[in-house]
Formats: C-alpha cells, sequence, structure tokens
C-alpha cells in the first residue's frame, strides 16, 4: 500500500512536472517573445576618444543611445541594483517575495508603498505594450520569465540601461547622463547616480529639468538607501543631501556640427555602409584639439565682419584622419550662411597649386631648384598675366619664385609642361580642377577646387609624393594616389619651408611647415594650406555667398591662423626623409647647367640647387639656340634695357604688403628690397634695414626708395601680450 501510495505521488509530480514544462513551451510557442525590439536610436557622433561630439535624435524626437554594462559608472550600476533589484543577478526575473510584500502593503495602506518588479520585468514592461492592471501584472511576469529564459543577465540589464525612461524625450542612462550632466555614463559620480537610479520610477515627476526640488527629494531617498549598503556614510550624505539639482537640460553637444551632419546623412543614406542602422558613428576628431581650434577661430574672427566664414582640417598624414574640422564660422549665423560647409565648397584655389606645377616641371626635368626662371611682362597667345603685386623684378630662381608666388613664372612653366598633362595629373582619388576651358589660368585659381582636396594634395609633399584622401570616421578606408615622384615632392616641400612664418619667427617645437598661400581674383577667398611630418592643415577664409572682402589676402589672414593651428599639434613624430636620388650641384646662371659643364668665363653666378639624379637641365627660354645658353636670355635683357630694374623699379621683398604682426620681445624685422642701394622710411622717418616691432603698434607704412622711385607697403603690428 504505502509503495503504491509513493508511485502514485512520484507520477503526479511528474505529470504536474509535464503539464508546468508542457504548458510554457505551449504558452511560449502562442505567446513568443518579440525578437525584434522596434525603436530607433539617436545618432551620435563621437571623437576618437568616444566623447559625444553631436547627438541626434531619432525619428520620434527622442534621444536614446545603446549602452552595455561596462560602458556605464560601476557607481551607478551598485546604486541601481541596490535600490531597484537586490536579487537581479540571482532571480529568475520575478521576486515573489517581493511582490507578495507590495500586494499586502497595498491593501493595508490602500497605495503603493513599495513596488515588486524586478529590473527584468521592468524590462519586459518598456519593451513590450503591457496595460496596467492584474491581468497586465501577469503579462508583465511572464514576459520576464521568458526575458530570462532567452537572455542572459547582462543582456537583459544592456536593454535596461539603454531604453529605461528618464524623463521627457530621454531614454537610458547613456542620453540622460549627457543631457542632464553633459558627461558620459562613465563617468557618473554617486549624487549623478542616484538621482538617475531614481528618475525611472516616476519619469514625468522626478525630471530635474522640470521638477529640481522634487528630484532632489527622491535623490536623497536614494542616496539613504545606500547607507545601508555600505556604499556610504551617515557623514558622507549629510553632506551629499545638501547638493542641488541643476534645473535644466546641458545643450546638445555641436562641437563640429557640420561634420556630423554629414556623417548621420551618409550613414542613413549610403548602402554601402556596413551598418546603416548603426547609432554611434566614431570619427578620428580629438577632441581637446578641436575645442582649441574652436577657441582660436573664435579668437581670430570673432571681431571680423560677420558675413565672413572661415573653414579649418587637420590631417594625420601617415594615415588621413582628420584630427579637427570646423566646416563654417558658426552653423546658426544665417548672414555668414553657416549651415555651408566650406570645405566641401568649390572655390577659385588661387594661387596654392602652384607647388604642383613646379613639382611636375621638377619630374619632367625642365628645372632644379634654382634654375632661372623670367619675371617678365610675356604674353601667351592673348594671355598675359601679372604678378599679384604688379610688380616683375626680372631673373628669379625656381625656388624664389614659388615662395614669392610669382604669377609670371608659374603660367611661364604651366606652358612648358602643358595645361592639360597638369589637369590630368591633379584627377586623383576622385579630385578635379573644374574647369570650363583649359587654359593657362588655372595655376592662378581659374578652376575650382575644395579645402579638402586641397589638404589632400599637400598630404603629397610629407608622403614622397604619395597623397592621401582625408579620413572623416573610422569606416573610411585608406585611400592613396600618386600625384608627385619621391624626389619632385621632397624638392618641393624643401622649398616651401624656406617660406618665413607670416607673424612669428619660427613654429612651436621648431616645426618645418611647407606652405603656400592662396588669394582667388576680386579677394573671394584666402587660403593657407601648410604640411609638416605628422600633419597638414588647411585654411579656407572668405564669403560664402562669393562676394569680395576687399583688402584680405591668403598671406595676411589666412597663413597667421595656418601657424596658430599648427602650434596646438603636438610634436611631430615621424621623419621625413630624403630620397637618394636627391642630391645638390653647384650650378651657373644664366645656363643653369652644372659648373663642371660650364667655363669660368660664362658662369656669371653660381649657385646650389637641388637636383634629381644630379641632372641640372638647361634654363628654359624661348630661344632654344644651344650657341645661347651662356647668355642671359634675350627677353631678359631687352626688358633690363627698357626698364632698368637698378634705376626705375624697386621692389619690397619683406615685410609683405598686408603683413599682420603679433610680435614677440625683441622681435626685430629685417627690410629687404630688389634694390641694392634702398633707402628706407617708416611712416616718413628715416630708418636703417632693420625694425624693433615690439616697439610699434597700429598701422604702419614702410617705403624703400632709390634714386628713380620708391615702393611702399602697408603692415599692421598688434600689442605684445
Amino acid at each position: 500500500m504505502i509503495k503504491t501510495g509513493i508511485i502514485t505521488a512520484v507520477t503526479a509530480m511528474v505529470c504536474a512536472f509535464a503539464v508546468t514544462v508542457g504548458g510554457w513551451y505551449a504558452l511560449n510557442w502562442a505567446y513568443p517573445l518579440p525578437q525584434q525590439i522596434h525603436k530607433s536610436n539617436a545618432v551620435n557622433v563621437l571623437s576618437s576618444q568616444g566623447e559625444v561630439l553631436r547627438q541626434f535624435a531619432d525619428a520620434n524626437g527622442t534621444f536614446r543611445t545603446p549602452v552595455t554594462v561596462d560602458q556605464v559608472s560601476s557607481i551607478y550600476l551598485q546604486s541601481l541594483l541596490a535600490y531597484e533589484d537586490h536579487d537581479f543577478y540571482t532571480h529568475k526575473g520575478v521576486d515573489i517575495g517581493a511582490l507578495f510584500r507590495a500586494a499586502y502593503q497595498r491593501l493595508r495602506y490602500g497605495k503603493i508603498v513599495s513596488g515588486g518588479s524586478t529590473l527584468t520585468m521592468q524590462v519586459a514592461r518598456i519593451l513590450y505594450p503591457i496595460d496596467r492592471s492584474y491581468w497586465g501584472k501577469l503579462e508583465q511576469i511572464f514576459r520576464a520569465l521568458q526575458l530570462e529564459h532567452h537572455y542572459s543577465k547582462q543582456h537583459i540589464l544592456n536593454m535596461y540601461l539603454t531604453h529605461v525612461p528618464m524623463g521627457g524625450n530621454i531614454e537610458g542612462v547613456a542620453a540622460a547622463s549627457e543631457r542632464y550632466f553633459g558627461k558620459s555614463a562613465q563617468n557618473l559620480n554617486i549624487s549623478e547616480a542616484a538621482l538617475l537610479t531614481v528618475i525611472p520610477q516616476r519619469p514625468s515627476v522626478y525630471r530635474p529639468d522640470r521638477h529640481p526640488k522634487t528630484a532632489l527629494q527622491a535623490r536623497n531617498k536614494v542616496l539613504r538607501r545606500l547607507i545601508t549598503e555600505g556604499m556610504l556614510t551617515e557623514q558622507e550624505y549629510q553632506l551629499l543631501k545638501q547638493e542641488k539639482v541643476a534645473a535644466g537640460r546641458m545643450p546638445i553637444k555641436r562641437q563640429v556640427p557640420l561634420l556630423a551632419r554629414e556623417l548621420k546623412h551618409r550613414q542613413q543614406h549610403n548602402e554601402d555602409m556596413q551598418d546603416p542602422s548603426a547609432s554611434t558613428i566614431t570619427t578620428f576628431i580629438d577632441s581637446e584639439l578641436q575645442n582649441n581650434v574652436n577657441a582660436i577661430v573664435h579668437q581670430r574672427f570673432s571681431e571680423l565682419s560677420q558675413a565672413l566664414s572661415v573653414a579649418v582640417m587637420v590631417v594625420e598624414n601617415k594615415t588621413g584622419k582628420v584630427k579637427a574640422y570646423k566646416g563654417s564660422l558658426d552653423m546658426d549665423s544665417k548672414r555668414s550662411f553657416g549651415h555651408v560647409d566650406m570645405t566641401r565648397a568649390v572655390r577659385s584655389p588661387g594661387s596654392t597649386l602652384k607647388p604642383f606645377v613646379y613639382g611636375r616641371a621638377l619630374d619632367d626635368g625642365l628645372i632644379h631648384s634654382q634654375s632661372l626662371l623670367l619675371d617678365i611682362p610675356m604674353a601667351f597667345g592673348g594671355y598675359k598675366p601679372q604678378n599679384f603685386d604688379k610688380h616683375v623684378q626680372g631673373k628669379v630662381s625656381a625656388s624664389e619664385a614659388l615662395q614669392r608666388s610669382k604669377n609670371i613664372s608659374a603660367v611661364y612653366l604651366l606652358d612648358k609642361i602643358g595645361v592639360e598633362n597638369f589637369v590630368k595629373q591633379m584627377q586623383i582619388l576622385g579630385a578635379s580642377l573644374r574647369l570650363a576651358d583649359i587654359n593657362l589660368t588655372v595655376v592662378l585659381g581659374g578652376g575650382g577646387s575644395t579645402l579638402r582636396e586641397l589638404v589632400m594634395y599637400y598630404t603629397a609633399l610629407s608622403r614622397q609624393g604619395m597623397a592621401i584622401k582625408p579620413r572623416l570616421s573610422q569606416i573610411d578606408p585608406i585611400l592613396q594616389g600618386r600625384l608627385l615622384s619621391p624626389e619632385s615632392a621632397w624638392i618641393t616641400r624643401h622649398i616651401l619651408q624656406g617660406i618665413s612664418p607670416p607673424d612669428r619667427p619660427q613654429a612651436k617645437y621648431g616645426r618645418k611647415i611647407a606652405w603656400k598661400t592662396g588669394t582667388s581674383y576680386g579677394y573671394r577667398d584666402a587660403w593657407a594650406i601648410g604640411t609638416s611630418n605628422d600633419y597638414t592643415v588647411g585654411v579656407w577664409i572668405g564669403r560664402p555667398d562669393g562676394s569680395p572682402y576687399v583688402g584680405q589676402t591668403g598671406a595676411t589672414m589666412a597663413a597667421p591662423f595656418l601657424f596658430d593651428v599648427f602650434d596646438l599639434l603636438p610634436k611631430d613624430q615621424q621623419s621625413v626623409t630624403k630620397p637618394p636620388q636627391v642630391v645638390q650641384q653647384a650650378i651657373c646662371w644664366p645656363s643653369g647647367l652644372a659648373t663642371a659643364m660650364v667655363a669660368n668665363k660664362d658662369c656669371i653666378e653660381k649657385r646650389v640647387a637641388w637636383t634629381i639624379d644630379g641632372v641640372t637641365p638647361r634654363t628654359l627660354r624661348r630661344d632654344k639656340r644651344l650657341s645661347k645658353a651662356n647668355q642671359w636670355p634675350q627677353a631678359l635683357l631687352s626688358w633690363k634695357k627698357e626698364h632698368s630694374q637698378s634705376t626705375h623699379f624697386i621692389d619690397i621683398i619683406q615685410p609683405q604688403d598686408g603683413s599682420h604682426i603679433y610680435p614677440y620681445p625683441g622681435q626685430v624685422l629685417t627690410l629687404k628690397s630688389s634694390s641694392v642701394s634702398s633707402r628706407w622710411y617708416l611712416d616718413g622717418n628715416v630708418v636703417g634695414d632693420h625694425i624693433v616691432a615690439a616697439s610699434l603698434s597700429g598701422t604702419h607704412q614702410i617705403k624703400a626708395c632709390n634714386d628713380s622711385t620708391c615702393s611702399s607697403v602697408s603692415i599692421t603690428v598688434y600689442p605684445s601680450q
């Protein structure tokens, strides 16, 4: 009998277990857990350090950022579990004791005294539509059990951290931390953690931006609980409870608004993206550098015409990573069209393409660094280029012509290279010169380029002639293209490094920068592009609507800012090695040949040139007869006869007209002109060939005179800081 009873009991238990298990699987089959959570996320654009640069709400205007346990402050997690679900890691989704306790308290006191929902049950209610009723509570319990059956504890906690309501249009601890405190959820302190722990209990009531006093009381209730958990002492609690709750939300971060806008649009509309629905876009932007660039822009340009805008890019040469980016002066400015990203705008590049004409001429074996070029009036068909300052100096070396941005010499070289050859050379990695008509004006800005393209071109000078396309986000591939040979890139870079900084003795760390300015026709665009061993920096200044800003030049406006940005960058770590084929040779003018190839009587002027493989091409001249090779070009002689440089013309070489000078203590300005017998005047007073810059302030006129004529420039000196 006893044995039969035992068998019956066991059978009953097995049957009950089978019915329970079968019922569980039947319910799971009939009411499966939805696998897709139909909630979009906010798009966060992050710096390389993971800091939020810009956040966009989702299609419904909700700020929600996916976050995992390891991306949240441990203090917040401890506070959350201590206050909301102490046994989270041990229960199976439902805390039966807590449910009975909550039910008993409601019956006894006639109101809700404590909640019985676990974090898993809260996730079930957040993610799935469940009525607030007794039947709804049963459904919530069922969904919680399902969640525990299908997912790990960490996954469930991740869902809570991402979707928990935090008041208004804010969901999740990451978005709440950014909007309420302006910081990452990883950096929450204990007071902030306590507030974010309690807000989900009554999101509309505990919102600190709407009800700071109520939020403070609720936060202090959590802090009091943390004493019993050993996370706080009574003394610490007494201090913390006095901290006020800030009434308001932090403004949405917009450190790189135009870049962020582009990346978000590209992600959502480009089918080639790895994950178009991803909520996080990570850039290479360095947050500290970006903040400093923004500050310098504000300092330099806050007092200028409000119609002006500015664009800046900093690219790491080795990788193409964009480390700092500014697309306009102020995105919210309607007057300066701040919504237009001027790094992408097609503008006249002015003289910024000249280095690549010289580089191509080096590659074609037409010149070496000290080749004799002519800076005299010349006609190319019906085209008669002029130098920017309207002055010519006669004979000039290739290096000096590039450093002083001589228009006529550059056009002469381009004519020898061939415009079509040059235009084709510049068509790399999707870039082009956008010419309505292929002609010689391209070297003076007759086409159209973007700041991104110009920065890309200049990276080639520090990368053995291989340009790298700027990379905006961490999914952008490395794209490279050959622009110059390693030899011509090195020589061109070396020449450009010889240009003195515009308003300081040298760049920070003694950094050597190969740089060039450009000013488009009508003063519409001011450019300065420079490259060092590690970085390439580009600056554009102008009016987005294309109207002129008379008087602005690349040298006076963009160049000082270029060097400001370079001074923000860390010391260069890479080295740029001179190719072994680049060697120095002593050469002679006027032939341009190596001294070993020229008789002493024909070597009128000796120079030392950088050459490729020691080759010293003859001086370019329109009269190509070899019998004339050791004579000055006839065009130069004819010009000198008519316009003697020593008596009828004087050109001020240093300082340049319109220079803006920020002097350092003891700085001395050396005055240089094209005449060997110059007399110098400062504001009408006779001076020597040196001026102490620190003793000046404001705008001054410097004049150089010889026996027959005078030339003058204007400089502006700012007070020493």
